[in-house]
């Protein structure tokens, strides 16, 4: 549970940071979250 937990967020990280290089904008990373929460 916890590895997966980890894993997530990794790779949730992982593409925070590719959409933030891709657009320069402070609130496509809260979008994501709420996003990640809907789900």
């Amino acid at each position: 549970m916890v590895m997966a937990v980890g894993a997530g967020l990794g790779a949730w990280s992982v593409i925070n940071l590719m959409e933030g290089y891709g657009n320069d904008n402070p609130g496509a990373k809260s979008q994501g979250i709420k996003q990640l929460m809907d789900r």
